[in-house]
C-alpha cells in the first residue's frame, strides 16, 4: 500500500514540475517578446521626424500599404515612409536639436530596415535637395544616400542634391566623409568645400572635389531655425532683426528712425523758415561791417593804439593808487 502511494505522488511531482517549467518558459518567452517590441519601438521613434511647417504640397507614402496622403503639421516620417514634395513647396523636418530642410520637387525616403539601428540614421535621396543640421557625436551616426554618393558625418551643416545624373554634397560646418555608389572613391570635404559626381556617356564617371562652389544659402526657407537651436547663421550677410522685451521685431528699431526722421525733417524746415526771415536783415549789416573793416578801420588804427595804451595806463594808476591808500 505505502509503495503505491508513493509511486503516485511522485507522478504528480513530475507532472507539476513539467507544468512549472512550461509556465516559466511561457513567462520568459513572453518578457523576450515585450524587451523585442519596445525597443523596435524605441528605435523607430528614434529614427522619426516630426512635420514642423509645410510650405506648398506635400506627400506621405507608406510603403507597406502603398496609400499616398497629403502631409500635415506635426505628422510622423517614420521607417518605411517617403516623402514627396511639390513645386515651389518646402517641408521642415524636425528630430530634437536636429533639422532638416526638403526642397521643392523632391523624394526622399527612411528604409524600414533601418529602423532597429537608434544609434544611426539612412535617408535616401532619389531627387531634390536637403539642408540638414546634424548634432555632433563622437562616432559615425549619419547618413544621407543618394543614388551616385553617399555622405556620412559625425555631426555637422550640410546640403545634399540629387537629380537624374549629378549629387552634389556642399559642406558648411564640421566635416563630411563622402564615399562613391559607383566607384571606390572617397573623400572628406571641409567647410567651403563640395563634392559632386556625374553620370554621363561623354564624360567619365569620377568624384570631383570642389574648393570654390557658387555660393548658396543653408535653411533659406526657414532660417530661424538657427534662432530656435542658438546657433550661428552661416549664411553670408545674414544679420539677425533686432526684437523688443515682447519679442515684436524691429519695432523699437522702426519706431526710433521715424522719430529721428521727424525730428530732421523739423529742424530742416525751421532752419529754411529763420533763413527766409532773417536774411534780409542780416545781409545789410554784414555789408556794413566789412565796408567799416576794408576803409575805416586801417585809416584809424594808431588812433585806436593810442587810445588803447591810454586806457591801459588809467587802469595801471588807478591800480597804484588802491594799493597806497590801503598801505596807509
Amino acid at each position: 500500500m505505502l509503495p503505491a502511494i508513493i509511486m503516485a505522488w511522485a507522478k504528480e511531482a513530475a507532472k507539476f514540475q513539467t507544468r512549472v517549467e512550461s509556465v516559466r518558459k511561457l513567462f520568459l518567452n513572453l518578457i523576450f517578446f515585450m524587451v523585442m517590441v519596445g525597443t523596435t519601438a524605441t528605435a523607430q521613434a528614434s529614427q522619426s521626424w516630426e512635420i514642423r511647417r509645410i510650405s506648398g504640397m506635400a506627400w506621405l507614402l507608406d510603403t507597406k500599404s502603398e496609400e499616398e496622403i497629403v502631409l500635415t503639421k506635426n505628422a510622423q516620417l517614420k521607417p518605411g515612409h517617403t516623402l514627396k514634395t511639390g513645386d515651389r513647396s518646402r517641408v521642415l523636418l524636425a528630430r530634437g536639436k536636429e533639422r532638416i530642410q526638403v526642397g521643392s520637387n523632391t523624394i526622399m525616403s527612411i528604409p524600414k530596415d533601418e529602423g532597429n539601428d537608434p544609434d544611426n540614421t539612412l535617408i535616401k535621396l532619389k531627387t531634390g535637395k536637403l539642408d540638414l543640421i546634424v548634432k555632433k557625436m563622437p562616432n559615425k551616426h549619419f547618413t544621407v544616400d543618394t543614388p551616385f554618393i553617399a555622405a556620412v558625418v559625425k555631426g555637422t551643416r550640410f546640403t545634399v542634391s540629387s537629380t537624374a545624373t549629378r549629387s552634389l554634397v556642399r559642406v558648411f560646418e564640421g566635416l563630411v566623409g563622402v564615399n562613391s555608389n559607383i566607384s571606390e572613391e572617397s573623400a572628406d570635404i571641409r567647410p567651403g568645400q563640395a563634392a559632386s559626381m556625374t553620370s554621363s556617356s561623354q564624360v567619365p564617371t569620377r568624384l570631383l572635389l570642389l574648393d570654390n562652389p557658387p555660393q548658396a544659402k543653408l535653411f533659406a526657407d526657414y532660417p530661424e531655425v538657427f534662432t530656435e537651436l542658438k546657433i550661428p547663421n552661416p549664411n553670408p550677410q545674414a544679420r539677425s532683426t533686432p526684437k523688443d522685451s515682447n519679442g515684436n521685431s524691429g519695432l523699437i528699431s522702426g519706431t526710433l528712425g521715424f522719430l529721428l526722421s521727424a525730428i530732421g525733417a523739423v529742424f530742416f524746415g525751421l532752419g529754411n523758415v529763420l533763413s527766409a526771415v532773417f536774411t534780409p536783415i542780416l545781409m545789410p549789416a554784414m555789408d556794413l561791417m566789412d565796408m567799416l573793416y576794408e576803409s575805416v578801420l586801417p585809416n584809424s588804427m594808431p588812433v585806436l593804439l593810442l587810445l588803447a595804451a591810454i586806457i591801459g595806463m588809467a587802469i595801471a594808476l588807478i591800480v597804484a593808487y588802491s594799493m597806497k591808500k590801503k598801505r596807509y
